[in-house]
């Protein structure tokens, strides 16, 4: 009898391990070959857990992983058991926009959901209706107009740039001055931002370095992708939030809440110029519920913040790292900026716009470096949905893949390489040039649709006035034994995280 009631033990034990070991097993298989994405193509590791996915994600290479399997296997690739990677430039079209008898594709929330106690954002609004009420109201601030009256507070602080790094060149008594020319970037861009909608600068310029606040939010990012990988997981998820210590929720929220004071700061007092507040409480119509709550407007100020000013720096430090490789390119930028402008007082927003070459040089640093290249990620919406012809079940993931799309050999010639002459005018007329079928209308750094990104027009006068008064003013080149970086060996969280990249200036202009 004793031995039975061991028997029976022993082997409920067995079943039970056995149960244990084989559910996993099952999933697999059942992910891999049963599941409705199964017939597309991807390596079966990534398709039969998310596990895959998030581990990647968790150590900041997803966006070159992704890369790597669409550089495998083609445009349309299963990276995950519900999630579809698209690099092809009708994916564009598919997923962004609205398409006519078709439901819109929500943003996924996994991605761009708020974390607890703060309001939605332009970027995280949960509905279409509450984005659409969002981005009314934010356009004014980004219109032609506002960006005319926008102009001189720019200029200021690109200026002040410039005048900085000359400084440092003509100490040296040489005319010469080796800089890390990515954490400038980030100062001015930054400086730019705080004065555009806080009327008040973050004078990162002003002291050569990064603001506390701003330098505590670059280092969210890898946060910011664990929090995503953890999305998947929603046990595990609430877990990870109940077990943050209190001291690391209190530096999180102590963070957000100095933007909201610096809001509150700006409500509190006059402005005579119109930053982005003032064109949000103008055109408020409290009325018709055409307005924002006070804590959207603290949450919204808080996004336009960070992702108007970092996403520039981000293209700016990938085009001069492209640049100073890249040597007949640069030699034909600064011939052209050098020999239109004989002050850089008469470099205007819109005469810098008719600049071919300079153009085409931010186009594709923006094609080589977008600030998301991993893409925005949405879902597939009730009922169901065909991407390229291909259909999705509702819930599945997607999002055009932007790092391959843009570097995609059947889109581009020469897709790895720095080829500004692809932008321009005699490339597309000469049916003889290498670059007259690339697929130009590919490249949608800023997005397509109803949501794209808002400021479009403000990140492009930026990138052209920052990068002509630089060349305009200094050669730049490779510092002698300093710091370089491969842009694709960098690392991505919820942001890219820029390397340090010194450069060699040498000021030209006469004292």
């Amino acid at each position: 009898m004793l031995e039975q009631l061991v028997f029976r033990d022993n082997f409920s034990i067995l079943a039970l391990v056995s149960v244990i070991l084989l559910f996993p097993v099952a999933i697999a298989i059942r992910n891999i070959y049963f599941h409705p994405l199964s017939r597309y193509p991807g390596p079966k590791t990534w398709a039969a857990f998310r596990l895959r996915y998030c581990y990647s994600l968790w150590k900041g290479d997803l966006v070159l992983d992704i890369h790597e399997i669409h550089k495998k296997y083609g445009s349309f690739v299963r990276v995950a058991p519900n999630e579809i990677s698209v690099a092809h430039n009708d994916g564009w079209e598919d997923i962004y926009c609205r398409r006519p008898g078709h439901l819109p594709f929500p943003k996924n929330p996994i991605w761009w959901g708020d974390l607890p106690g703060r309001a939605p954002s332009i970027v995280s609004a949960p509905t279409l209706k509450d984005h659409k009420r969002m981005r009314d109201l934010i356009s004014f601030c980004f219109t032609p107009t506002a960006l005319q009256a926008q102009e001189p507070t720019i200029s200021l602080h690109i200026n002040k740039m410039i005048e900085q790094l000359r400084e440092r060149c003509l100490k040296t008594g040489s005319k010469t001055a080796i800089v890390n020319i990515v954490d400038w970037f980030s100062f001015v861009t930054f400086d730019i931002a705080g004065d555009l909608g806080f009327a008040e600068s973050f004078h990162c310029l002003d002291g050569s370095t990064m603001h506390p606040w701003l330098a505590e939010l670059f280092s969210y990012g890898k946060i910011g992708a664990l929090v995503a990988a953890l999305r998947h997981y929603m046990f595990f998820f609430r877990i990870f939030m109940r077990s943050i210590p209190k001291k690391t929720m209190e530096a999180s929220q102590a963070n957000y809440n100095w933007g909201v004071e610096k809001t509150h700061r700006r409500l509190n007092r006059e402005v005579q110029r119109e930053d982005w507040i003032k064109h949000i409480l103008h055109n408020s119509d409290e009325e018709n519920g055409q307005n924002l709550s006070i804590e959207e407007l603290e949450s919204n100020m808080y996004v336009m913040n960070f992702a108007g000013s970092d996403t520039c720096a981000t293209v700016l430090s990938g085009t001069a790292n492209y640049l100073i490789k890249t040597p007949h390119a640069l030699e034909a930028l600064v011939k052209e900026v050098r020999s239109t402008y004989s002050s850089p007082l008469k470099m205007t927003f819109t005469s810098l716009q008719q600049l071919p070459y300079l153009n085409a040089v931010v186009q594709e640093g923006l094609r080589l470096c977008p600030p998301n290249p991993s893409g925005l990620q949405h879902i597939v919406p009730e009922g169901g949905d065909t991407v390229l012809g291909n259909w999705l079940p509702a819930g599945t993931h997607v999002a055009v893949h932007q790092q391959s799309l843009y570097r995609s050999p059947r889109d581009f010639h020469e897709p790895d390489e720095f080829r500004p002459e692809r932008w321009l005018a005699s490339a597309r007329d000469d049916s003889k040039s290498p670059y007259h079928n690339d697929s130009l209308d590919a490249v949608q750094s800023f997005g397509t649709g109803s949501w794209s990104c808002i400021g479009k027009s403000l990140g492009l006068a930026e990138l052209r006035s920052v990068t002509a008064k630089l060349v305009w003013h200094f050669d730049i080149s490779s510092a002698p034994g300093g710091r370089d970086v491969s842009w694709l060996s960098q690392k991505s969280y919820a942001m890219m995280e820029k390397q340090p990249l010194d450069v060699q200036l040498v000021y030209v202009r006469p004292e």
